[in-house]
């Protein structure tokens, strides 16, 4: 894919307008989710970024000099000037990661200045510099990530293949077969899940590298006042192309796990990841094969006029580090509920009135009434399990919505009881974690941060540690097929039409959708439940008109667990 270098700048401007600049200078109020309409600003220049740091260095001479180191070795791959977006080179995601992570650290940095030293100057010598190295990593990002994206691709197909034929050759298993008939179909099962577990981190890799980029959406205002247009970005294509890759692989975590629980019927058997991973090189040749290459036998011929399967001698290198013991791997990821699993059992007959939410919060109540009768005669039908998922709801501390929807998600595949004060704790742990990976905006020097921040949209569902869809400036047909699977789903709101609240205009909050009330005649939607942290409220119904409403002046964002 090419992307010219003034474009990728103008997707980067984009970025610093939507994102605090530094810790030590930015809020984001609690509902500070919904981005903002971008602000031009002039590409910094080399000479801009060095008399920034002439002037950080009076301030901080630490951040300084590690703004220089950081931009040697960059420029160790980038020329400072470049002819031609080509001539970028392709670089690992690895690498791009450990440039992000460097850059982080210099950002928090700017926490601990005392903020009486600092002026309008300073801040501005701060967003320079911060601007000048982000958007030569976004440029090698925008360049290499397809070409990483192939060589995931390529790999997944080969392991997909090698457990297509274990599952093959297991099932032929009788239910008491001994360990030591178990211990060869175990072997290929811990080297698939170790090498699977490699493509895994490296995909999460380029996930995260992507929601760094910056705001997946551009966004122009609507006529007379109404919901601003969106539309996915370069940055926000780049992880519809990942979208597919995350599903091959929760779809491969499950034939993994469904295969060890044909031969355990236990938690996973796990040897060392980095030996297996090895050891799975060694044995590629007999256990593993590319499906799509074809071609005759060794001897020139065919065997019975079906041409034989051309076996790897070689897996396709993966780089990334073998799995840390502490991590998630394949085999012990965690199972949202399949599709269908959760639904309510459709009954005839009249139903319990829908439950619409506090006074004053329904805009539509002509159609919730509605809704309501269609439901009493029985004439709509219930998607989800919105009686069951009522319980994972709990009132979040602070800006906390992008975590405590994530929390549910969780709390739906096992990860976390349903019980407020196990909820609860696991937002403590999750807030904790999204401050030390960056993940939540905010001034480090804040004292009221987890007040006043907030998750921005590309970063929702990065906490989660399983693969997830995730769309940006989605259509509302998506939005529905997503939520007829089954699963929770994770969205973005404005939060005065949701809650029907003045008092909240221009602000973003995350919720989650736990099931539809759909038509039966016609098979369309009629409104979602929600359970919302920001209320306390499991299980309220909202009818498609005020949904609609609010989802629209947000982005059309969503995040689907697989």
């Amino acid at each position: 894919m090419h992307v010219p270098k003034a474009l990728a700048a103008v997707l980067f401007l984009v970025w610093t307008a939507i994102s605090p600049v530094l810790p030590a200078f930015s809020a984001v109020t609690a509902v500070a989710a919904a981005e903002r309409a971008p602000a031009a600003a002039p590409e910094p220049s080399e000479g801009d970024f060095n008399r920034a740091v002439l002037r950080l260095r009076k301030l901080e001479p630490a951040m300084a000099d590690e703004y220089l180191s950081l931009k040697a070795d960059v420029y160790r791959l980038i020329p400072s000037v470049l002819k031609d977006e080509s001539e970028l080179p392709v670089v690992s995601a690895d690498m791009i990661a450990e440039f992000d992570r460097r850059l982080h650290l210099i950002h928090d940095r700017a926490g601990l200045i005392d903020t009486t030293k600092v002026s309008k100057e300073d801040v501005e010598a701060a967003d320079l510099a911060y601007s000048f190295i982000w958007l030569r990593v976004s440029l090698l990002c925008v360049r290499s990530s397809p070409v990483d994206f192939k060589e995931l691709s390529g790999a997944l197909t080969v392991l997909e293949s090698g457990a297509e034929q274990l599952d093959r050759d297991t099932r032929f298993l009788s239910p008491g077969a001994s360990a030591a008939t178990k211990g060869p179909f175990t072997r290929r099962l811990n080297a698939l899940n170790a090498y699977g577990t490699q493509i895994w981190n490296r995909l999460q890799a380029n996930a995260l590298n992507v929601a760094d980029m910056g705001s997946p959406v551009s966004e122009t205002p609507g006529r007379k006042g109404g919901a601003p247009k969106y539309e996915p970005n370069i940055i926000g294509r780049l992880r519809l192309d990942i979208n597919p890759l995350q599903k091959r692989v929760a779809d491969l975590s499950r034939k993994l796990q469904t295969i060890n629980d044909r031969l355990w019927g236990v938690a996973p058997v796990l040897g060392d990841p980095k030996r297996q991973s090895e050891a799975l090189r060694a044995r590629m040749n007999s256990l593993l094969h590319d499906p799509f290459a074809r071609t005759a036998a060794a001897d020139g011929g065919t065997s019975g006029g079906v041409a034989r399967a051309v076996f790897y001698s070689e897996p396709l290198v993966v780089t990334a580090l073998a799995p840390k013991a502490e991590g998630k791997t394949l085999l012990d990821m965690a199972r949202v509920p399949s599709p269908g699993v959760a639904e309510v059992p459709d009954v005839s007959g009249p139903k319990p009135a829908v439950f619409a939410g506090a006074r004053g919060r329904d805009s539509a109540p002509k159609q919730t009434a509605e809704v309501n009768a269609l439901r009493k005669q029985g004439r709509t039908r219930t998607i989800g399990d919105p009686g069951r998922r009522a319980a994972y709801v709990y009132h979040q501390e602070g800006g906390t919505c992008g975590i405590g929807a994530q929390i549910q998600v969780l709390a739906d595949a096992g990860v976390v009881s349903a019980d407020s004060a196990a909820l609860k704790a696991k937002e403590d742990e999750l807030y904790a974690r999204a401050l030390r990976l960056g993940y939540f905006e905010g001034s480090t020097g804040d004292p009221k941060r987890r007040e006043n921040g907030g998750t921005a949209n590309q970063r929702v569902g990065d906490l989660l540690d399983m693969p997830v869809r995730k769309h940006f400036a989605a259509k509302d047909e998506e939005l529905f097929e997503a939520v007829k699977g089954g699963r929770m789903i994770i969205v973005g709101a404005d939060t005065e039409r949701l809650w029907n609240d003045r008092r909240f205009r221009g602000g973003g909050h995350f919720v989650a959708i736990t099931g539809a009330e759909v038509d039966r005649k016609s098979g369309k939607p009629l409104g979602y439940y929600i359970n919302d942290t920001g209320t306390n409220e499991g299980g309220r119904f909202i009818t498609l008109k005020q949904f609609n409403a609010a989802w629209h002046r947000h982005s059309r964002m969503f995040v689907e667990p697989l």
